[in-house]
């Protein structure tokens, strides 16, 4: 399943004037995901699992750096909140690079939020792409083509 944004679109799509850029229409496949406090994926919609490639039983239980290599290392919660710093870095519109299950990276806007105050230091975490960025190993090394 090629999500619509990866897909070859007709030129009419994509921006004429910046290479790579996604239209309004590429850039609402926005994904959403369940994190525990540790960054370990929950849940995720149709859109991560499309968008990602991956199926939603390969994303349960696995660690949100899969698919946002950045966040490797990071503490998504401080004292029971999102991490202020990277809260921030969200809030900026700082783009944050993702990897596909096939290798295809891509840029986008990132959104944090703590999905409630139950004690079981849930998030809510929400990719919206905005750009292609090329082929990358899990490594985040450029792949030769």
């Amino acid at each position: 399943m090629t999500p619509s944004f990866l897909s070859s679109p007709a030129p009419a799509r994509r921006s004429a004037s910046v290479p790579g850029l996604l239209t309004s229409e590429e850039r609402s496949e926005a994904a959403f995901l369940t994190l525990d406090g540790d960054g370990f994926i929950r849940d995720c919609d149709a859109a991560a699992e499309e968008l990602f490639k991956y199926r939603r039983s390969e994303l349960v239980g696995q660690q949100i750096a899969l698919l946002l290599p950045e966040l490797a290392g990071s503490r998504l919660l401080e004292k029971g909140q999102p991490n202020p710093h990277l809260r921030h870095r969200c809030r900026i519109g700082r783009e944050f690079r993702a990897l596909a299950k096939d290798g295809e990276a891509f840029v986008g806007k990132l959104f944090l939020n703590l999905l409630d105050g139950s004690g079981h230091a849930r998030l809510t975490l929400v990719f919206c792409p905005t750009a292609l960025a090329g082929e990358y190993d899990r490594s985040g090394q450029e792949r030769a083509h």
